[in-house]
């Protein structure tokens, strides 16, 4: 794998999510930091004289008149995709006010901002949208979207995952639901694969249409959205398949939420950070509640290249089950590689109360990176960023 480079993206905010840290090609595509009223993202090549661009923006440079980077935010493997949610209402056409919206800033195209949270005619949805992926391949956009009088995001309110095909006008809801209403939980969406197929959602809804332990519960569990469920290779179904990835080691219902979640490019590898204490069999948690631990799964432990184990088997990865961290660890980030690093305060993994290390585990071992938070890792493995 070679040295392993680490990029810390500084600053005082912490950020809800980085998403995609390219490979080779970029040093950074995207690592953005949320701000109170704009943000701003490095350029590719990381020089130390170049100043940080202005990403939430008009076409013309002026700043947005609400504040940006509420929620989480991402990039396409080139970095010159970046989405983002803004309660600004003078970046694009089509938006006027100043509830959520979700716009994608096209770099490649000149620093042009699109509105994403659109519907056909290009006027907004009239939503709280916060909480953007983008497929790596720039085809696609995933959403979290919720009544207009909602305070913003992560705040518990009822939301929907909304998407948006960039080759097409308008977004339209994606959760397939089995009253026919909208979700009655929040739901999130974390990740999507790069050619846009998988999507990595959280939901505390107890309607989704989907057979799976605790999905009547209001603890949000995590599901992979499948938007080719009929296997045509054609990403047109307006109904995707739901698929249940949180389960405890019984096969019962979780008995605590997952706060964050990550998932490789290709969409095989899954890492979390959850407060159940029964998703592995034999572990108690040492540390004080919510014990926040990372956890990891395998889509494909076969490795015939079908990702079609259900329930996928769940692997604590910031400790011992035997030996149980005494103290939280969070942010998880994946590679394709399967490499995986997150924060750890866990003294046994070389951090402290409230002095949290970032920390990778690979196949060969364990290796700790540099005292901060939030880390993403890039999708070949080779390089970190994140913040102290």
């Amino acid at each position: 794998m070679g040295e392993r480079q680490a990029i810390d993206s500084g600053g005082s905010t912490r950020p809800r999510r980085r998403n995609r840290v390219a490979g080779s090609a970029h040093l950074l595509a995207a690592v953005a930091v949320a701000v109170t009223s704009s943000v701003g993202v490095l350029p590719n090549d990381v020089r130390a004289a170049d100043p940080a661009i202005l990403l939430s923006a008009d076409d013309v440079g002026a700043p947005g008149n609400g504040p940006s980077g509420l929620g989480l935010l991402d990039a396409d493997v080139t970095g010159d995709y970046i989405v983002f949610d803004s309660e600004a209402a003078n970046l694009a056409a089509g938006d006027t006010d100043t509830t959520g919206d979700i716009f994608l800033r096209d770099r490649e195209a000149g620093d042009f901002t699109a509105l994403v949270s659109s519907d056909e005619f290009g006027i907004s949805l009239g939503l709280a949208a916060y909480n953007p992926v983008i497929a790596g391949d720039g085809t696609a956009v995933a959403f979290e979207g919720k009544a207009p009088s909602a305070p913003g995001p992560f705040d518990g309110s009822a939301s929907d995952i909304w998407l948006r095909d960039l080759a097409t006008p308008g977004a339209f809801p994606l959760l397939p639901t089995d009253d026919f209403a909208a979700p009655d939980g929040e739901s999130v969406p974390w990740s999507m694969s790069d050619d846009g197929r998988w999507i990595l959602v959280s939901s505390a809804a107890t309607n989704l249409d989907v057979a799976a332990p605790g999905a009547d519960d209001t603890i949000t569990d995590l599901y992979v959205v499948d938007r080719d469920g009929d296997g045509n290779g054609v990403f047109d179904d307006t109904a995707p398949a739901l698929t249940p990835i949180t389960a405890a080691w019984d096969g019962g219902a979780t008995d605590g939420p997952v706060r964050s979640a990550d998932m490789s490019a290709d969409g095989r590898y899954v890492v979390m950070a959850s407060e159940a204490t029964n998703l592995v069999d034999g572990y108690t948690p040492a540390c004080a509640a919510p014990c926040l631990q990372v956890y990891g799964i395998d889509r494909d432990p076969d490795g015939n290249g079908v990702l079609d184990e259900t329930p996928p088997t769940i692997e604590l990865l910031s400790g011992d089950v035997a030996f149980p961290p005494g103290e939280p660890s969070y942010d998880p980030s994946v590679a394709d590689t399967g490499d995986v690093a997150f924060a750890t305060e866990a003294p046994e993994l070389g951090g402290a109360a409230g002095s949290p290390q970032v920390i990778v585990l690979t196949a060969t071992g364990t290796e700790t990176v540099a005292s901060g938070y939030g880390p993403v890792i890039a999708d070949d493995g080779d390089r970190i960023a994140f913040f102290d």
